[in-house]
């Protein structure tokens, strides 16, 4: 990681910053990890509403595209 970030940031950053920066890095990959454990137990989709969906469904049966604007589940970024 701290070689990526050599390459990434070669001036932006002093070695204890980059050492840092690695490490909520890695402490954020693991919380996701933990996040997608807990969610085969316990699903989200039981509160997740859908909007919309018939323009969806009337825009694929015309052949025509469409957008879906939907949300993120993560903390990585």
């Amino acid at each position: 990681m701290l070689k990526n970030l050599d390459i990434a940031f070669p001036t932006e950053y002093t070695r204890e910053e980059k050492v840092k920066l690695a490490r909520q890095s890695f402490s954020h990959f693991l919380q996701t990890i933990l996040e997608v454990l807990i969610s085969k137990r316990h699903p989200i989709d039981k509160n997740v509403e859908v909007l919309g969906s018939e323009h969806l469904n009337e825009a694929l049966e015309q052949g025509k595209g469409c957008y879906i604007i939907a949300f993120h589940m993560g903390n990585w970024e």
